[in-house]
């Protein structure tokens, strides 16, 4: 199956996901083809309403029907999960929130002994 082939396919089964508020975007990267959520809503910096975007998720070619749409559902799961970061407050602080330079984060960390053992999961 050819690259425009397989946008196509991925592209006629994301036209059947819906989501209130959501709009899901299908385009291709290279070999890949990726599923993009996107909403309206105030930035949480500026005010302005404006689209706000999620992450793009690959889709490796052959995925099959439920492979995509579940992806699909993973991309709105996250979404809703990073917008509630975002207005969860604590003390007035978005405490949570998905934004956070790690770099800095790890700086703000007292250091800690961990122990050296072997976790497995």
């Amino acid at each position: 199956m050819s690259s425009a082939d397989e946008l196509n396919r991925v592209r006629r089964i994301v036209e059947e996901v819906k989501f209130p508020g959501y709009t899901f975007t299908v385009e291709a990267l290279g070999d890949h083809v990726y599923v993009q959520v996107s909403y309206n809503e105030p930035d949480v910096m500026s005010g302005v309403v404006e689209e706000q975007r999620g992450r793009k998720w690959l889709l490796p070619p052959g995925q099959t029907v439920g492979q995509v749409v579940q992806t699909c559902f993973k991309a709105i799961l996250t979404s809703l999960e990073h917008r509630a970061r975002e207005h969860f407050l604590w003390r007035g602080k978005p405490v949570l929130q998905p934004h956070m330079d790690l770099e800095q984060v790890w700086q703000s960390l007292p250091a800690a002994e961990r122990f050296p053992e072997e976790v497995r999961f």
